[in-house]
């Protein structure tokens, strides 16, 4: 239990990570302990990263009173 909560934990700092950077940074790759794999995953963070940047603009937008007005009627 205790190992899921932190994954948990982890897993939403990166996913802020990604929306407040716009990419992995090199500390992430770091940790992974995998210095080459960081140069070749460069291009698949990028896409992650603009997905999870993506989502979160999304999920603003669907916060505010306005957008719930519009997509209710």
């Amino acid at each position: 239990m205790a190992t899921a909560k932190a994954d948990m934990a982890n897993s939403a700092v990166m996913r802020r990570d990604f929306i407040a950077a716009g990419y992995i940074k090199k500390s992430i790759m770091e940790a992974a302990g995998n210095l080459a794999g960081a140069g070749l995953l460069n291009g698949a963070a990028q896409l992650l990263a603009f997905a999870f940047a993506y989502q979160g603009r999304a999920i603003e937008k669907l916060k505010k009173p306005a957008t719930r007005r519009k997509l209710n009627g």
